[in-house]
C-alpha cells in the first residue's frame, strides 16, 4: 500500500555478484478502466523496454515489465538484473525510458495502435481450455468479490474504448518518475560495491513500521 507519497525505496541485501532493481507502480482504484489502463501499458511497454534496456544499452539479461495486480489493485513492474550497472545507473535508465515512452505512443500509426489493443484483447478473452483453468479463474473471481463473474467482460469493454490520448495521459500523469507514487526495491551487487548507492525517495527502514503507517486507502 503506497498511497500518494511519491517514491519509496528499499535496499535488499543479497550476497550476489549482479545488481538488480524492481520498480512497482500501484493504482489506488480497482475499477475495470484502471485494470485496462495498467494492462495495456504493460502490453505496449514490454517489447520496447526490453529492446531499449537489454538490446541497445545491454544493461542485463533479465529485463522486462509485468502486469502485477495485488489485492484487486492494478499494478505494473519494471525489472532489471544486471552484471554491468549498479542500481543508481539502472534507475536512471528506467526513468529515462519512462519519461520518453509517451513519444513511442505518439509515433505508433493507427494500425499499430489497434493491433496492440487487439493483441491484449485476445489474451484477456482467451477461453478456458481446461476445467482446472476455469476453476482457477472462478476461484480468483470469488476471492476478488467479483460476484457476477463478469470482470473480464467489463475490462474488455473498457479496453475497447481506450484511446491513444487516454494512454498518453496515463503514462504522463501516473508513470512520470518526477511525480510518480511507486516503490523501488534494489540490491547492489558485489561487483558494484564501489558504485554510488541509490539515493532516491523515502527510504524504508523497518518494513513493519512501513506497513503500520496511516493508510491512504484500503487494500482489503
Amino acid at each position: 500500500m503506497l498511497g500518494k507519497n511519491g517514491t519509496f525505496q528499499k535496499e535488499v541485501i543479497c550476497n550476489q555478484e549482479d545488481s538488480a532493481i524492481v520498480v512497482y507502480y500501484q493504482c489506488e482504484d480497482i475499477d475495470p478502466r484502471n485494470i485496462a489502463l495498467y494492462s495495456l501499458a504493460n502490453h505496449l511497454m514490454s517489447a520496447t523496454f526490453f529492446h531499449e534496456i537489454r538490446t541497445k544499452q545491454q544493461l542485463g539479461y533479465m529485463v522486462g515489465t509485468g502486469n502485477m495486480p495485488l489485492n484487486k489493485h492494478p499494478g505494473i513492474v519494471l525489472y532489471v538484473q544486471s552484471p554491468n550497472a549498479a542500481p543508481s545507473e539502472l534507475i536512471s535508465s528506467i526513468d529515462e525510458f519512462l519519461n520518453a515512452f509517451y513519444m513511442v505512443l505518439l509515433e505508433l500509426n493507427e494500425y499499430q495502435w489497434h493491433s496492440s489493443k487487439r493483441g491484449l484483447w485476445n489474451q484477456i478473452a482467451t477461453p478456458d481450455t481446461t476445467l482446472r483453468g476455469r476453476a482457477q479463474r472462478l476461484w480468483v473471481a470469488i476471492g476478488n468479490k467479483d460476484e457476477s463473474f463478469n470482470q473480464r467482460q467489463r475490462v474488455l469493454e473498457e479496453l475497447k474504448n481506450l484511446s491513444r490520448s487516454d494512454m498518453i495521459r496515463f503514462v504522463v500523469n501516473e508513470l512520470k518518475p518526477r511525480t510518480a507514487n511507486r516503490l523501488i526495491m534494489h540490491t547492489q551487487g558485489n561487483v558494484h560495491h564501489e558504485a554510488a548507492p541509490l539515493d532516491l525517495g523515502l527510504e524504508i527502514g523497518s518494513i513493519e513500521e512501513f506497513q503500520l503507517r496511516p493508510k491512504d486507502y484500503d487494500l482489503g
